[in-house]
C-alpha cells in the first residue's frame, strides 16, 4: 500500500475530474471537488518523495491528471462565463 500511495491520490484526482464534468459549473459540489484536485495535486508528490516512491509511471500520471484538470476546468469556466460576456470578447481571448 505505501508503494502505491501517491499513485492513488493521484488517481483520485483522476477520478474528481471526471466528476467535475458532471457538477454544476461554480457549485458547492463543484468547489468541494475543485479542493480536492488540488490538495490532492499537492499531496501526491509530497507522498512520493517522503515515502521515497517516486517513479516515471507516478510523474507521467501526475503530468496526465494536472492536464485532464486543466482542460476540464477551462471547458466549464468557459461555459458558464459565455453567458455573460459577449461574443468578441471571446474572440480577442483566443487571437491574444
Amino acid at each position: 500500500m505505501k508503494k502505491n500511495l501517491a499513485n492513488i491520490i493521484t488517481l483520485s484526482r483522476l477520478l474528481g475530474t471526471i466528476a467535475m464534468i458532471f457538477a454544476e459549473p461554480l457549485s458547492v459540489e463543484f468547489f468541494i471537488i475543485y479542493i480536492w484536485c488540488g490538495i490532492s495535486d499537492m499531496l501526491d508528490g509530497f507522498v512520493a518523495r517522503k515515502t521515497k516512491t517516486t517513479s516515471t509511471l507516478g510523474s507521467k500520471l501526475d503530468s496526465v491528471s494536472d492536464l485532464s484538470l486543466f482542460t476540464v476546468m477551462m471547458i466549464k469556466i468557459q461555459r458558464h462565463l459565455r453567458k455573460y460576456y459577449p461574443a468578441y470578447i471571446w474572440t480577442l481571448t483566443y487571437l491574444a
